[in-house]
């Protein structure tokens, strides 16, 4: 679990979990979204649950290769690794004393389906993203073997072993050095060829008060997809209540070979805002979060001046 310092420091150089972003392999952003974020183009990102669920069993993991099946001996944990001369860095989950082999935690398929192609244990088949990130840890401890310890959904502790390759260690080496050197220190973005950053990413961007122009034929191409999104859900609102009035009392209906439709009552739990916070004030100003992000309008032409 890495501290609210070691994240401010990730800003400053490629981390582990940056790479795959270099080579289009990142499932969480890619070079433009990268790029964003180590020019401090961004406000700092809030945790997931994802997340969140992977640091309560961090330790557990880690206790787990120490003296489970792994047996990798006793461990350092939270290590921050500074890179050669290059701009990289890693913060470790744990590192094996013995012999400064850095050990990934991973967590997947607690919340949803297990992500990404996991292979046999103790191979080294582990998803793209995972094993550019163990390699570049390798890199910055300067070891030849990395390991991935992992809770898998259906599978349980999982145990992987990543074997030193100097063929991607150089990649990584070079890709990091041009991507720095070429875009973050001249403050110019990478070419997107279409690939944009993703939507998350965009709505960090730190903005100032300015207007700048943008593409006719884009802006009128978004007012025309928006336009059409309203008028369809406006339809289907209404084709939604002719389907429901035909069910008439009936809980299901069916349309033959195209499928049909089911009407079932479903029961949803919330917390009662406005109660909590006039009955239990404490309890709800402790467990309020605020959060802010910007949102697209449309605006009126700006009137030109007239002499």
């Amino acid at each position: 679990m890495i501290t609210d310092e070691q994240r401010s420091n990730r800003v400053n150089s490629i981390g582990s979990s940056d790479v795959a972003a270099l080579f289009g392999l990142s499932p969480y952003t890619n070079r433009m979204g990268l790029y964003l974020e180590k020019a401090g183009r961004l406000h700092p990102d809030r945790t997931s649950s994802a997340a969140d669920i992977g640091n309560w069993l961090e330790p557990a993991l880690l206790n787990w290769a120490e003296s489970g099946p792994p047996r990798l001996g006793a461990l350092a944990r939270d290590v921050e690794l500074i890179g050669p001369p290059l701009r990289i860095h890693a913060n470790l989950d744990g590192q094996v004393k013995a012999t400064r082999e850095p050990v990934e935690v991973k967590v997947s398929g607690i919340e949803g389906p297990v992500f990404g192609q996991w292979g046999d244990e103790g191979t080294g088949e582990v998803p793209s993203h995972v094993a550019l990130q163990v390699h570049h840890q390798m890199l910055c401890a300067d070891a030849r073997r990395g390991h991935v310890v992992a809770l898998l959904g259906g599978r349980g502790f999982c145990y992987f072993v990543i074997e030193h390759d100097p063929v991607v260690l150089k990649m990584i080496c070079d890709a990091a050095f041009s991507f720095w050197r070429l875009h973050v220190e001249p403050g110019v973005p990478p070419d997107s060829d279409g690939d944009l950053a993703t939507m998350d990413v965009l709505k960090r961007v730190r903005r100032d008060a300015r207007c700048v122009p943008l593409d006719p034929q884009a802006y009128a191409a978004w007012r025309e997809a928006r336009e059409a999104r309203i008028s369809w859900e406006a339809k289907e609102e209404d084709l939604k209540r002719v389907l429901i009035t035909e069910l008439g009392t009936a809980n299901c209906g069916d349309a033959g070979a195209q499928g049909g439709v089911s009407y079932f009552r479903q029961k949803k739990t919330s917390i009662d805002a406005h109660r909590l916070k006039i009955d239990h004030r404490a309890a709800y100003d402790a467990c309020k979060r605020t959060t802010e992000s910007p949102v697209l309008r449309v605006t009126k032409p700006a009137q030109k001046e007239t002499l």
